[in-house]
This record gives structure tokens, C-alpha cells and sequence, in this order.
């Protein structure tokens, strides 16, 4: 599914306390992108992951709760004809306390859930940056799309090894 590389080019690491990283938003807004938070804490599951990001972003009514629904609203994020389409050169997805992100898997089912949330990431940059995509009749635009996982300082390090362990390699934004 994923057609963007796990290489860190659109995966920053916050390692700072939620107030301290209120800045990153704030730059994202000031530069014209579309900032877009996502509480860690209310995605333990895939359920939970689905509710929380229909609510961040507004996903329209048809959206189906799964897997699939939530890389075709992500792909579809900014189509001319969808309302929540605000954005004018790029998205930036903030995940506050990304340590709890799908935290209710355990073992290698735990595992497997956040690779395959990664790979949705993944898919749907690809499709945004691209300046053609996978949809017809609309304008060709290429916008990027950056994903920040923010960590409390306490725990990071457990934390970064559980997203490191599925493949995933970011950068580390210092501040």
C-alpha cells in the first residue's frame, strides 16, 4: 500500500511537553499550511483512531470507519469539491502523545496495527504530494504533508523504539 518511503522525510520527532510544542502549530498556520492535531491518548485502538481523526478532521458523514475509509478521507483531503479542503500549500498532521497511539495492541498484534497505521500515512502522502493522484477532473497540485509525533520528554525512548521497531525512521526536530 505505501508508496512513500518510511524514511523520515515527512516524519518529525517532537520531544518536548504538549505546551512546548504549541509552537509548531502556530509557525504551520503562519506559513499558509493546515495544522491538524490529533490526540495520541484517544487512539488506543483502530476504533478509537477512526473516531479521533473523523472528529481532527472533519471527515464528511459517509466516512466507513476502517482502514480503508480513513486513507480514501486522507487522500481526499484536498479535493475542490470536499469543505474541509482549507489548506493552500501543504498539511501538517500533529499527533500529541504519539506513545499512545494504538497502545492497546499487544504483542505482534500491537505491532502490526501501528505498521499498518504508518503504511495509511505513508499511502496518503504519496497520493498528496503527488500532483497528479489516483482522481480525475481535478486540478493537478502537488502539496506536501509533514507528520509530527510528539513525545514527553520522560518516556521518549521506550516510546521512538516502539515506532522505530515497525520500520519507521524520522527525523528529530530540535527546538
Amino acid at each position: 500500500m505505501a508508496e512513500a518511503p518510511l524514511d523520515g522525510s515527512n516524519f518529525s520527532i517532537l520531544v518536548d511537553s504538549l505546551y512546548d510544542t504549541s509552537g509548531v502549530e502556530y509557525a504551520s498556520r503562519k506559513s499558509g499550511r493546515y495544522p491538524v492535531h490529533v490526540r495520541g491518548w484517544k487512539c488506543l485502538t483502530f476504533g478509537d483512531l477512526f473516531d479521533e481523526f473523523a472528529a481532527a478532521f472533519q471527515f464528511p458523514s459517509y466516512f466507513g470507519y476502517n482502514r480503508d475509509a480513513l486513507l480514501d478521507c486522507l487522500q481526499d483531503f484536498f479535493d475542490e469539491d470536499l469543505r474541509y479542503q482549507a489548506a493552500t500549500s501543504g498539511l501538517d498532521l500533529i499527533i500529541w502523545h504519539a506513545d499512545e497511539v494504538l497502545r492497546d495492541g499487544s504483542g505482534l498484534q500491537g505491532r502490526v496495527d501501528l505498521e499498518v497505521f504508518i503504511d495509511i500515512l505513508c499511502s496518503a502522502i504519496s497520493e498528496i504530494r503527488s500532483p497528479e493522484g489516483i482522481r480525475a477532473g481535478f486540478e493537478p497540485v502537488s502539496r506536501s504533508v509533514n507528520i509530527y509525533l510528539q513525545f514527553d520528554d520522560d518516556d521518549a525512548a521506550s516510546d521512538l523504539a516502539r515506532w522505530a521497531s515497525v520500520g519507521l525512521r524520522f527525523s528529530k526536530l530540535d527546538r
